[in-house]
């Protein structure tokens, strides 16, 4: 059976897939930065080190585990979105291939022994995640298991999604050193940028939503 899409639905499917693929190259780069990870990626990328699991695996888990609370609650949060951001990691590996073809192997090292560079790179990979993530949130098709955890905490709890993106988001920095610390390995994946990340991202989204990529994906969407 032919399913036939109407304008908006497409504009939504074209930007929610963009946002997922450009969400994926703002993880990669704060990666290769290796002043910390955001919480989630974190704590998953670490406890996969810790219990000696993949990472593909342990992400896998998690997603079942934050879908849980949409899937009781707030159904309308599940969609294209949900089901590109359980494959996440694929875009992630797909960056690092691609990032590590085009730049030598000297480029790398010299990122790594300038902590300059790595900070103005997290400043840019934290940023770019919150305009990409906010450019996919708002295509409303659907969102990532864990970015639909403060939505929903948010309408429980009748309160702001900043403060409830920021509540998710610091548990997850506190579990993320829990499961690294004893492997001394947290920061690697816990960092400096982590810390900025739990504390900004929650606003950034918000101004983000507001103001640029709701407007402007509604506005196409029209069309």
């Amino acid at each position: 059976m032919k399913i036939k899409l109407t304008h908006s639905q497409k504009v939504r499917a074209v930007a929610v897939t963009i946002g997922w693929f450009f969400v994926a190259l703002s993880v990669e780069l704060l990666r290769i930065a290796t002043m910390g990870l955001d919480p989630a990626n974190g704590f998953c990328i670490g406890a996969a080190e810790h219990f000696h699991e993949p990472v593909g695996t342990v992400v896998m888990i998690m997603c079942c585990i934050w879908i849980l609370p949409a899937l009781l609650f707030q159904r309308n949060l599940i969609g294209l979105g949900t089901v590109l951001m359980f494959c996440l990691g694929f875009a992630v590996d797909f960056w690092d291939f691609a990032l590590h073809s085009i730049f030598s192997a000297d480029t790398f090292l010299t990122l790594e022994g300038s902590i300059v560079l790595r900070f103005l790179l997290s400043i840019f990979g934290i940023l770019a995640l919150g305009f990409t993530a906010s450019f996919y949130m708002s295509a409303d098709m659907g969102l990532a298991p864990y970015d639909g955890l403060p939505f929903v905490i948010a309408r429980l709890a009748k309160i702001q999604f900043k403060w409830a993106r920021m509540a998710v988001d610091s548990t997850h920095l506190v579990l993320a050193v829990l499961v690294t610390f004893p492997d001394g390995t947290t920061l690697r994946y816990v960092g400096l940028a982590t810390v900025m990340l739990a504390a900004s991202l929650g606003p950034i989204f918000a101004f983000v939503m507001e103001n640029i990529t709701r407007p402007f994906i509604s506005n196409l969407a029209k069309g």
